[in-house]
């Protein structure tokens, strides 16, 4: 099971102001993600849970690519005037 809890302040740097997300996985020691504020905290806690379970950053899907080199032959034939 994953955790997230909600961004608070870091009541221990208060400049500059940092925001703590706290998160855990499993029964593992729960752990902090930073961000400057609450939304790249919850972000960057997202981002981690993710590389310690191995989950590619592109996770569902990869991005769409626009790169007409890796399109079909037949595509590449056809655009030719």
């Amino acid at each position: 099971m994953i955790t997230i809890g909600r961004p608070r302040l870091d009541p221990e740097r208060p400049y500059p102001q940092t925001y703590l997300c706290p998160f855990r996985i499993d029964d593992r020691t729960e752990a902090f993600a930073q961000g400057i504020d609450g939304v790249h905290a919850m972000m960057s806690a997202i981002r981690q849970v993710g590389a310690i379970l191995g989950i590619p950053p592109d996770w569902p899907a990869p991005s769409p690519r626009n790169d007409w080199a890796t399109a079909s032959p037949g595509w590449r034939q056809s655009a030719q005037w």
